[in-house]
């Protein structure tokens, strides 16, 4: 059961993420798609240092690899939106919803990899999900009535989007170690937040920071650089090990650290 404190020690660095992604863009950068550009830079960084260091030892099948860069892709998609969402509203509200991808990864992992749960682990994923759907829930004060807030629907869509990455990037997994997958996904990765940010006020605005010596593209750095490739590589490590709907749903108790998180600061 390795994998379980692997998926459980990944997902409270990858809240520590999104807690900073939340503080940056609340004090420090103004523009969605400048933050989303800054990313996508620091990813495929990331992506090329990590495949020269290992393109010598590992050998590079072209199934293995095709399913490597959907991976990053699909991540890149799912974050373009969540990034933007995130821009606009709370960061407690705003990660449980998207963090309801285990039900899509669960499903998409019977479908592919044949992968079958107990009733009990049905249980557990539909009590994440079920979690996710309240805490979008808003009360109208004038016509007393509920209703989902609209970002809902846009968190729901990237939920999917990033479940069908969870599953590529076990199927990825099975034909290349960690550290490759992790390098060829942070390229595609990076690739998609780059081309969803190609815009001249984004690069506006980060010439202006890079400028001005912006303490948040200090802060952004060591996000970026280290913070989530560790959470990353630990999430991999874990989707290595175990099977994808129970490792996703541990990596959804994210929700809980980034509550934590935000309520220390």
């Amino acid at each position: 059961m390795e994998w379980m404190f692997l998926a459980l020690i990944g997902s409270s660095f990858l809240a520590a993420v999104n807690t900073l992604d939340k503080t940056i863009l609340h004090g420090y950068i103004r523009n969605a798609s400048a933050f989303t550009l800054l990313i996508g830079i620091a990813q495929i960084t990331v992506g090329v240092v990590v495949t020269l260091a290992t393109v010598r030892y590992v050998e590079y099948s072209l199934a293995a690899t095709g399913w490597a860069l959907l991976f990053g892709a699909l991540w890149g998609m799912a974050a373009v939106f969540l990034l933007r969402t995130l821009h606009k509203q709370e960061v407690t509200r705003v990660i449980p919803v998207f963090q309801i991808y285990p039900i899509f990864a669960a499903l998409m992992a019977f479908g592919f990899l044949g992968e079958i749960l107990s009733s009990l682990q049905w249980a557990s994923v539909f009590i994440v999900v079920t979690g996710g759907a309240l805490l979008s829930v808003r009360r109208d004060t004038v016509n007393r009535h509920l209703f989902l807030h609209r970002s809902f629907f846009v968190l729901i869509l990237a939920s999917m989007i990033a479940g069908a990455g969870h599953v590529t990037g076990k199927l990825a997994l099975e034909g290349l170690p960690i550290l490759a997958v992790h390098g060829i996904r942070n390229l595609a990765l990076g690739g998609v937040l780059v081309a969803a940010s190609m815009r001249p006020e984004a690069f506006s605005e980060v010439k202006d920071l890079v400028r001005a010596g912006s303490r948040g593209l200090k802060i952004m750095a060591v996000n970026e650089l280290i913070v989530v490739n560790v959470g990353l590589l630990l999430i991999l490590w874990a989707l290595s090990l175990g099977p994808v709907a129970l490792v996703t749903t541990i990596t959804a108790t994210s929700s809980f650290f980034v509550f934590l998180y935000s309520t220390l600061l």
